[in-house]
């Protein structure tokens, strides 16, 4: 078992009563890591291309009150908006860089 286990090849060795299942992980840790970091950079894109759609779709939204409020209502409207779309992408970010430590 030591020499398993000394080996270097990514073996795990289970006892089971008076058996020993001993396997192999198909990639290195810094293989996985890598397929992890691919994983979670694919998925921050979509959520931040989610994020952006739904800032969009409320920007839109805020014009068509142009009509009934004051422009100074919907500048802040837009504003708070803004900020929160920032805020929001910047916790993404954060996240990513986390991931990738």
């Amino acid at each position: 078992m030591e020499g398993l286990e000394a080996s270097g090849q990514n073996f795990t060795l289970v006892r089971k009563e008076q058996q020993i299942v001993v396997t192999q992980a198909s990639s290195s840790t810094k293989e996985a890591k890598q397929l992890m970091l691919t994983k979670v950079k694919k998925l921050y894109d979509e959520t931040k291309d989610k994020i952006r759609k739904q800032r969009s779709k409320c920007m839109d939204e805020i014009k068509d009150y142009k009509k009934f409020a004051q422009e100074d209502a919907i500048k802040k409207a837009e504003s708070e908006l803004q900020k929160i779309f920032e805020a929001t992408t910047k916790d993404l970010e954060n996240a990513l860089k986390a991931k990738e430590k």
